[in-house]
This record gives structure tokens, C-alpha cells and sequence, in this order.
């Protein structure tokens, strides 16, 4: 399922969103996120443009990075006891350094439903936000459910 627009001319999902991240990181020098972050799989991430704003929710915990220095959204995963996920939503610094945190605990296998209502909560924090999916080939979710 794609969560970005087509781009102007048309592009294809998957394109659009390639394309966009390309810009995304070119525009704010900053590299793509490593595939884990403290020890949660990425499943997306977001690097704040220019016009992402904070909205007057603030609801992430604080991990000791200073606000200013928040350079983008990450939502990751990891399995814990009894098959049940554990799902984060991480607001890091330029270096991926987590910066403030949120979680939820799932017991369903709707690992979409979930993550879509974690970027539906980050997008009530933050405004003009653009979401970069992680291919699940790349994610041991995807290769344990063979997406």
C-alpha cells in the first residue's frame, strides 16, 4: 500500500516515494536510517523538510536530545514475549541518535493497521511530514511473513 501521492507527471507509487526520499535526504544532507534503532527494525521513517512544523501536541517522551536538534521521525518494531510486537515511534537527531519515544504493543498480525496509525499520530505532531517506507524484503517482518 502505497502512504505518498503520485508525483507531478504521474510516477508510479513506488517511484514517488523513491523519488521523494532521494530529495528528502539530498535536500537535508542526512543519510537514510541504519535498518535497526535501538534495536527496533525501521519500518519508516521521516526527515523533517524545511516546512515540517511542530504542532501544539507534544506528546514524546524526551530521551535528553534537545528539541532543536530533532531532525526526523522513525517508526520501528521488534518482536517481544508471546508473538507480540512492540512498536515505537522515535524522534532522532541527524545521526539517528533516538531522541524522544513512544510505544505501543501489539498482539495482531496487522503490522499495516498498526504502523498506520503510529504515522496517523506522528502526522498530529508534526505537519508536512513525508513518510519513506522501508521495503519489507528488507525487514524480518517481511521475511517472516513473505511480503
Amino acid at each position: 500500500m502505497c502512504h505518498l501521492a503520485a508525483g507531478a507527471g504521474g510516477l508510479p507509487c513506488r517511484s514517488a516515494a523513491l523519488a521523494a526520499e532521494r530529495r528528502s535526504v539530498m535536500r537535508h544532507a542526512m543519510n537514510p536510517p541504519p535498518r535497526k534503532i535501538e534495536g527496533a527494525k525501521v519500518l519508516e521513517y521521516s526527515i523533517f523538510g524545511e516546512d515540517v512544523e511542530r504542532t501544539s501536541k507534544l506528546l514524546i517522551e524526551n530521551a535528553g536530545v534537545d528539541s532543536d536538534a530533532k531532525s526526523a521521525l522513525a517508526i520501528c518494531t521488534r518482536k517481544v514475549i508471546n508473538s507480540d510486537f512492540e512498536f515505537f515511534l522515535y524522534t532522532c537527531a541527524k545521526d539517528w541518535r533516538v531522541g524522544g519515544l513512544q510505544t505501543w504493543r501489539s498482539a495482531t498480525d496487522s503490522t499495516d493497521e498498526t504502523v498506520a496509525l503510529i504515522r496517523d499520530h506522528a502526522n498530529t505532531l508534526y505537519t508536512n511530514l513525508i513518510w519513506n517506507v522501508v521495503p519489507r524484503s528488507e525487514t524480518w517482518l517481511g521475511r517472516l511473513f513473505g511480503r
